[in-house]
C-alpha cells in the first residue's frame, strides 16, 4: 500500500528538508530484504549521510510526525473499510432477513394453495357423489317409465288382444247367423 507522506517544513528547518528528502528517497528505493521498518534503521540512514546530531534529531521528529500522519492516514483508511464492512454486513443481514420472510411467504403461500386445492377437491368429490346421486335417480326413473311403459304396452296388447277375440268372435257369430 503507497501512502503519501506530507510534510510541512518552515523556513527556519529549511536545512532539514534536504536530508529528510534524501532519507525518503533512500527508503523507497531499498530492497525489500533492506526494507526500513523501525527508528533504529533510520537512523542508521542518517548516519550514513554525517549529519550533525542537530539535524538528525530535527529530521527524526519530522519523521516521527510525518508517520503519525500516515498512521492517521491509514487509520482513516482501515476505519472506512471497517465501516464498509459493517454496512455489508448489515446489507447481507438485511438480504438474509429479507430471503427469511420470502420463504416465510412462499410457505404460506404454498399452505394457502394446498388448503385450497383440498377444497375444492372436496367440492368435487362432493358434486360427483351428488352428480352419481342425480344420474343413479335418473336411471331410476327411466327404468320405471320402461317399466310403466311395458306395463302399458302389455296392458294395451291385452286390450287389444279382447278386442280381436271380440271381433273375432262376432265376426264369428255373424257368419253363423
Amino acid at each position: 500500500m503507497q501512502s503519501k507522506i506530507i510534510l510541512f517544513v518552515d523556513r527556519s528547518q529549511s536545512t532539514v528538508l534536504a536530508p529528510f528528502l534524501a532519507l525518503l528517497d533512500e527508503m523507497y528505493h531499498q530492497t525489500p530484504d533492506d526494507d526500513c521498518n523501525d527508528f533504529s534503521d533510520i537512523e542508521n540512514v542518517l548516519r550514513r549521510h554525517n549529519l550533525s546530531d542537530d539535524v538528525r534529531d530535527d529530521i527524526l521528529k519530522a519523521f516521527q510526525v510525518t508517520t503519525k500522519v500516515v498512521s492517521i492516514e491509514e487509520n482513516e483508511a482501515i476505519i472506512k473499510t471497517k465501516e464498509k464492512l459493517k454496512e455489508y454486513k448489515k446489507r447481507e443481514k438485511d438480504t438474509r432477513e429479507r430471503q427469511k420472510e420470502i420463504a416465510k411467504v412462499g410457505k404460506q403461500c404454498k399452505e394457502s394453495i394446498n388448503a385450497k386445492m383440498e377444497e375444492l377437491m372436496s367440492i368435487l368429490k362432493t358434486r360427483k357423489t351428488e352428480l352419481i346421486d342425480q344420474v343413479s335417480i335418473m336411471e331410476e326413473i327411466e327404468h320405471k317409465k320402461y317399466e310403466r311403459m311395458i306395463e302399458l304396452l302389455q296392458e294395451c296388447q291385452q286390450d287389444m288382444e279382447e278386442v280381436f277375440k271380440t271381433k273375432q268372435t262376432n265376426i264369428l257369430k255373424k257368419k253363423k247367423k
